[in-house]
């Protein structure tokens, strides 16, 4: 049932009637499920907007809600309006002043996806490198840094690594490094600069010792072999693996793993290579 508020009079309680006056509105409007009036003001409810209940606030003091913007309407400082969807809060009065456009929040660039490094970087900038456009096998995220004081400024900051593999069971009896059957596996470095070659091998039913390594040559003949960066893996084990930093690798060099034995038939499989860029140029 609905709540009947007292009538207070001064001269009958220890506050003014007017401020127990509004706290019984409050009760009323809580009974009748009205949000309540601003704290301080006589409110009258006004409407339902947006779906919230919305008090409008004497002109006196706090804040008018004037719904939509309406050219020539005399506007209050703390007036607040709607124009485009957009809610505005009046500093000044004035009368017929359009709002200005919202401003819209900057698009994001997407870092774009490239087969071969700009020319002419500048400091930060940020691409990926990849192999193809429409099937790569790896995509470097890139960042140029003009600080560095070598040829290899383009420094890698993310992105999966270059990963090839040989899966089939194949075998050597040769005493030196070789190729077997299924070559390497192996990858062509698309730019100069620093790499990091990560490689594993399952070697197994060999009689004597087996070795894998890792080596790089120019792409031009296999007497190009780089022995600065020859890694020779561990013999007589049925996994091994290897990880090594290769510098000052040129476009086109040939990164790939070879396989030997000390005597006997040594048996190899699950041959799996991954090369990550440091730096580049």
């Amino acid at each position: 049932m609905p709540y009947a508020p007292t009538d207070w009079v001064n001269g009958t309680t220890p506050l003014n009637d007017a401020n127990l006056d509004h706290i019984e509105q409050g009760i009323t409007d809580a009974h009748a499920g009205l949000p309540p009036s601003p704290s301080g003001q006589d409110g009258k409810f006004l409407s339902v907007a947006g779906g919230a209940m919305v008090w409008a606030v004497p002109s006196g003091g706090g804040v008018d809600y004037e719904n939509d913007w309406a050219a020539g309407t005399p506007y209050q400082q703390g007036d607040v309006v709607i124009h485009n969807g957009v809610q505005y809060l009046a500093v000044n009065p004035s009368t017929g002043s359009t709002p200005p456009a919202a401003q819209s929040s900057p698009a994001l660039t997407p870092i774009p996806l490239v087969t071969s490094l700009p020319v002419s970087p500048f400091d930060g900038q940020e691409v990926i490198l990849t192999d193809s456009l429409t099937a790569p096998t790896y995509q470097w995220r890139l960042r140029y840094s003009a600080g560095i004081t070598d040829a290899y400024k383009w420094v890698f900051v993310g992105g999966p690594p270059a990963c090839v593999d040989v899966q089939a069971v194949e075998t050597t009896s040769a005493t030196a490094y070789a190729d077997l059957a299924t070559v390497g596996p192996q990858f062509a470095v698309p730019r100069a600069g620093n790499y990091l070659a990560e490689f594993t091998v399952e070697q197994f039913n060999s009689s004597t010792g087996a070795n894998f390594t890792v080596l790089k040559r120019g792409a031009a003949a296999e007497s190009d072999n780089d022995a600065a960066v020859n890694q020779v893996g561990t013999s007589n084990l049925a996994g091994a693996g290897r990880s090594i930093v290769v510098l000052g690798l040129a476009a086109g060099d040939l990164l790939k793993l070879r396989y030997k034995t000390s005597g006997g038939t040594a048996s190899f499989r699950k041959r799996e290579f991954r090369v990550t860029p440091m730096r580049l140029a």
